[in-house]
């Protein structure tokens, strides 16, 4: 008999081999988008990831019709709207969400801007992208007015992505704190000071507060003792501690509400259900989905999604490797706390 672990990961793993479809016909489908160079089975894949969605919002009592007629609403939610990225020359609204090709993304859109090489976005460096080109060529939606958001969201394109949960928790372990923590610091201290006094039970001796900029980091440590440090310089400022798996997700189930943009999921960053986006996209088509939105926005031919690394270990290749030692209460309280976007993202049944 199988663990609820076991079943659990399954779910990621059993979609690893999920294979593009061929073949096209001139449409007019869902969204009001003229979608004619695009295959029609990929269309109609699309029309049903929108329609599960919106099934999910109803489940779980989440809809709320962003149609422009609710201004005081899309005043509220302002602030939250920093992820939906305008591509004003493309009419192309993207909501990124970390750990879903996030990077790549930016590079596309920088290029739809005009900001980047078509030819070679790929070899442009992921902190120049993050802390610089991005903030200064394509503007989140939060900074537009209400009357500008309203007009974006009734008539430019928009598009979103979902991931398996658990992979993506085991995706920013392994790219966030296990492989490369000097290059994220404001998790490692996060994440690092709680495993320290709440798991290990010794004094935390992370930094308290990181500013992370493109090539140092601003900080306080628990002292209170401020500090400023090139990235090379910042492993004289951590404690020379390994975070387990374990104790991260720990860390995430104690923590119920209160994400990291890192692990937060999708539906709390893009509003999915107040906002009726064309294009529903999954982490598991992501070549195939990012190639047929290049089409339907006319983009250059030129502009290819960029490919993963050659090489790379792929996460959900490691899933069990990492899961298998999972107590079964993680694993349920992971399930409870990422029900409604393991629902989301389980695009299983949609061919």
């Amino acid at each position: 008999m199988r663990s609820v672990s076991d079943v659990f990961v399954t779910a990621a793993i059993s979609r690893e081999n999920v294979s593009g479809m061929n073949g096209a016909t001139p449409a007019t489908v869902a969204g009001g988008l003229t979608m004619s160079s695009v295959p029609i089975q990929w269309r109609e894949k699309i029309k049903l990831r929108r329609q599960h969605v919106k099934d999910v919002c109803r489940k779980f009592n989440l809809t709320h019709n962003l149609d422009g007629k609710d201004l005081n609403f899309l005043g509220h939610i302002a602030a939250s709207l920093g992820n939906l990225l305008v591509v004003e020359k493309a009419k192309f609204a993207f909501c990124y969400v970390p750990k879903i090709a996030n990077t790549n993304w930016k590079r596309t859109l920088l290029a739809l801007a005009g900001a980047l090489n078509t030819y070679d976005i790929r070899k442009v460096r992921a902190r120049d992208v993050h802390y610089e080109l991005a903030a200064k060529y394509i503007k989140p939606l939060n900074q537009y007015s209400v009357d500008d958001r309203k007009h974006i969201l009734e008539t430019y394109k928009k598009a979103m992505f979902f991931r398996n949960p658990l992979e993506r928790l085991l995706s920013v372990f392994r790219n966030k704190i296990e492989n490369k923590p000097y290059e994220h610091p404001e998790i490692l201290s996060l994440v690092g000071n709680y495993v320290m006094s709440r798991f290990r039970g010794v004094k935390s001796g992370f930094p308290i507060k990181i500013e992370r900029q493109k090539e140092k980091i601003l900080g306080q440590m628990p002292s209170g003792k401020t500090f400023e440090a090139d990235l090379k310089n910042i492993p004289d400022l951590f404690p020379s501690i390994d975070i387990t798996f374990d104790e991260f997700l720990r860390y995430v189930t104690e923590h119920p509400g209160k994400y990291n943009t890192h692990w937060a999921p999708p539906f709390t960053t893009c509003f999915p259900c107040q906002i009726d986006y064309d294009v529903i996209g999954s982490f598991d088509t992501m070549s195939e989905d990012a190639e047929n939105i290049l089409k339907i926005l006319n983009a250059d031919p030129a502009l290819k999604f960029p490919p993963e690394d050659a090489g790379k270990i792929r996460t959900v290749s490691v899933m069990r490797d990492y899961y298998h030692n999972i107590s079964k209460s993680t694993i349920a309280q992971l399930q409870q706390q990422y029900r409604i976007d393991i629902e989301m993202s389980n695009f299983a049944d949609i061919k």
